[in-house]
């Protein structure tokens, strides 16, 4: 059983950091304008994966009058704090 509960954490914290650098990626790729269009498949590929841990909270956050007068993405930054905030309470090597 520990063995199993490791592996499951050390597997959601691998996920964890792969989204945040898709997101650091994300956030640095968002200060140069794509080449053609709407970008190429990388650049869409980190969109979309980051786009499905931002939305939810960009949703939640909506509500907030505050949140829709920003002129900067906050749920982005939110999101990127929660996901660092998991992974450090996420129990590795403590089974």
């Amino acid at each position: 059983m520990k063995t199993f509960l490791y592996i499951l954490s050390s597997t959601v914290a691998l996920g964890l950091d792969f989204v945040q650098i898709c997101m650091f990626l994300h956030a640095l790729l968002s200060w140069f304008p794509p080449a053609s269009g709407e970008g190429g498949p990388i650049r869409r590929f980190i969109a979309a994966v980051t786009e499905l841990f931002v939305a939810p909270v960009r949703a939640f956050l909506e509500r907030f009058e505050w949140v829709r007068r920003c002129p900067i993405d906050v749920s982005f930054m939110i999101t990127f704090f929660l996901l660092a905030l998991i992974s450090v309470f996420l129990p590795q090597g403590r089974f």
